[in-house]
């Protein structure tokens, strides 16, 4: 079986979201384990095994799924506009960051379904990886 990969893209930059470059690699870093539970809350409900995180353009790491849960009301306080959360088992960040575009990847802001090819790719162009579990 196949994997469902997608990438998102997190153009929230509130203090909700992901306000800068630095806190999305922090974020993926180990603060979404240390503050979070592992409980990685978005605004959209897509199946997904693997899931790219990008801001403005650029991948930062990915996270792998161990299951998607339906958001609890304290999800929904955290983050008023989450509409599925995915429980990560191990977050991993690039040394180097991807440019999207340079791997063929766009339009996708609203989420969107890679390839094992264009996943592939990403991750030779990342470089270094570092790898976080709960």
């Amino acid at each position: 079986m196949a994997l469902e990969i997608l990438v998102y893209g997190h153009g929230d930059k509130s203090e909700n979201g992901v306000p800068t470059a630095d806190h999305m690699d922090e974020y993926i870093g180990g603060g979404l384990f240390r503050d979070e539970s592992g409980r990685y809350r978005y605004s959209q409900r897509k199946r997904a095994d693997i899931i790219v995180l990008s801001r403005d353009g650029l991948a930062h790491g990915h996270f792998e799924v161990a299951e998607m849960a339906d958001p609890t009301p304290e999800d929904i306080e955290y983050y008023p506009t989450v509409k599925q959360v995915y429980i990560i088992r191990k977050a991993i960040r690039y040394a180097n960051k991807v440019r999207l575009h340079d791997v063929g990847v766009t339009r996708y802001q609203f989420g969107k379904h890679l390839s094992d090819q264009e996943f592939q790719a990403i991750l030779d162009l990342a470089g270094e990886r570092e790898e976080f579990v709960s």
